[in-house]
């Protein structure tokens, strides 16, 4: 049983969390610059994963596909 626990404890650290693939997503669409200016002047907004969403959604409409292939892994 501590098995199965320590093997599912270190596959969970493998994938990704949802903040790290709006961040990325983010600066695939926008570039590295322009995010880390973003989090410094609206850290409110990337510290809470349903509103960088909904912020991505509307930033990116050039990137529409990406988005949606975001969007309907996590939520």
């Amino acid at each position: 049983m501590l098995l199965g626990l320590v093997i599912i404890l270190f596959t969970s650290f493998d994938s990704p969390t949802v903040s790290d693939m709006l961040k990325n997503f983010h600066i695939k669409a926008a570039g590295v610059q322009t995010v880390i200016k973003f989090e410094e002047k609206f850290p409110q907004i990337t510290q809470d994963e349903k509103v960088y969403l909904a912020y991505l959604q509307i930033y990116c409409e050039h990137n529409r596909r990406e988005y949606f292939k975001l969007f309907t892994k996590k939520y």
